[in-house]
């Protein structure tokens, strides 16, 4: 698995050059040439999609999402460890309700073969992607509660150096 973190920094790294590349064109069209880059706003919607998605099984696995405690908890191992569990499986329930939610909705765009006004992206194509990501979060959150149980200590929060 330690070849999928840097792979998948590196196609959240193109596609981040890509949007760039797209808003870029789009903007300079619209400014000297009076004619927009078509479906550049289409593009730039899905790949904003993208990214968004791409980057939530990533943030989840690495731990490197915004951690705040609101709680106060006696400084030792058991209640570090609930506590992760805890949140991991109220994340758990949160990302499986969004794929399944986002899968039902991507049934309904494929059923009415729903695309997207100027490219003709099926939209249904990008729903299940969404919904994908999602699901593969819920799973990384169940990874997450059983390295938690099996080694009994608090997740090390944070990304890679």
């Amino acid at each position: 698995m330690n070849f999928l973190g840097p792979a998948i920094r590196s196609v959240t790294s193109l596609s981040l050059f890509g949007l760039v590349l797209i808003v870029v064109l789009d903007v300079i069209g619209r400014s000297l040439f009076n004619s927009p880059l078509k479906g550049g706003v289409e593009l730039t919607e899905t790949l904003l999609a993208f990214l968004v998605f791409l980057s939530l099984p990533q943030a989840n696995y690495y731990l490197s999402h915004i951690v705040v405690d609101l709680l106060p908890l006696p400084n030792n191992k058991l209640a570090k460890s609930i506590q992760a569990i805890t949140i991991q499986a109220i994340c758990l329930a949160i990302f499986l309700s969004l794929s399944w939610q986002l899968s039902m909705l991507a049934e309904r765009s494929a059923s009415y073969q729903e695309t997207t006004g100027e490219l003709g992206i099926p939209l249904s194509t990008i729903i299940y992607y969404m919904s994908t990501m999602c699901l593969l979060s819920g799973i990384i959150n169940i990874i997450n509660i059983i390295k938690t149980i099996l080694k009994n200590k608090k997740l090390k929060y944070g990304a890679p150096k």
